[in-house]
């Protein structure tokens, strides 16, 4: 008897689950038959390992909060743009062939979540796996073209606790036919100037924030009302920090990433004591450890 009650309620919550699935998928197609389009949108991106997943996951608990982990359908995206640019044909027609890459952007976004008044979040990472050729620049570019009012949140971090992360784990998971590969430090080096580089170009540009991590941590609630404040989001879930794995590295190596970042880094202070405009002697102090 009690085998037939347990197989019965399985069988109830498998329809259950089925009907929840089937009501979820008509409601995305019907969004994307009818563009249902989101109140606004936002890339996360910078440096990979410099909290970018943190602050996605974190906005996601939002309420009114479409988030993607990494979709890359705007990097499919560029490179048709890409295309439209190279090819003299497909230029002369580039008005309707852009508007035809942002209907299958927001087409492919819709049959994924909800997008009725909430604002997407995508975020991609600037690195060599996801750009082999790394024109992160065109890339954002194609991004705004596609989508003129996009917002980019860039996350910027302390280089060693970057490199460190870097190259302490494997790469390349993400593709259809998996590669595994490791970064070397001079490599990761590189992939973090690349990125402070764009930093320091687009922090005087409109709808881009620069969010340090290391501020982020050290004053969240302050920190998370500047980033609400950009993105037009009313919530008091603040980001919490979590516990981080302190580099490793020998002296020589950290005496290596020091030297071969300082010309960024310098810049990136400037930054901070100026257009990212601490609130308090102590958040600038913090800042300036972090990136010194």
């Amino acid at each position: 008897m009690n085998t037939f009650c347990g197989d019965i309620k399985m069988e109830i919550r498998q329809v259950n689950h089925f009907i929840h699935n089937s009501a979820r998928s008509l409601v995305y197609q019907t969004q994307s038959m009818l563009h249902v389009k989101p109140v606004g949108m936002c890339l996360i991106t910078g440096c990979p390992r410099s909290g970018t997943s943190a602050v996605l996951f974190w906005l996601k608990e939002q309420k009114h909060v479409a988030a993607f982990y990494e979709s890359r359908i705007l990097i499919s995206a560029h490179h048709c743009i890409g295309d439209v640019e190279r090819f003299q044909s497909l230029h002369e027609d580039s008005k309707s062939l852009i508007y035809m890459v942002r209907q299958m952007v927001l087409s492919y976004y819709a049959q994924h979540k909800y997008l009725w008044h909430k604002q997407l979040i995508d975020k991609e990472p600037l690195e060599p796996i996801a750009f082999p050729d790394e024109q992160y620049t065109e890339f954002l570019q194609n991004v705004w073209t596609i989508f003129p009012k996009m917002k980019f949140l860039f996350m910027n971090r302390d280089p060693l606790a970057v490199v460190w992360s870097i190259t302490s784990r494997e790469w390349g998971g993400s593709l259809t036919h998996s590669i595994s590969r490791k970064y070397t430090i001079k490599e990761a080096i590189r992939i973090w100037q690349c990125s402070a580089e764009l930093v320091l170009e687009y922090a005087s540009k409109p709808n881009v924030y620069i969010c340090d991590f290391d501020r982020l941590t050290a004053e969240p609630e302050l920190e998370s009302r500047r980033i609400f404040e950009f993105l037009n989001i009313h919530s008091t879930n603040y980001f919490k920090p979590q516990p981080t794995a302190e580099p490793g590295f020998s002296q020589a190596e950290r005496d290596l990433i020091l030297d071969e970042t300082k010309p960024q880094r310098e810049k990136l202070l400037n930054l901070g004591a100026t257009n990212l405009e601490p609130t308090s002697l102590e958040t600038l102090e913090h800042f300036k450890k972090n990136i010194a």
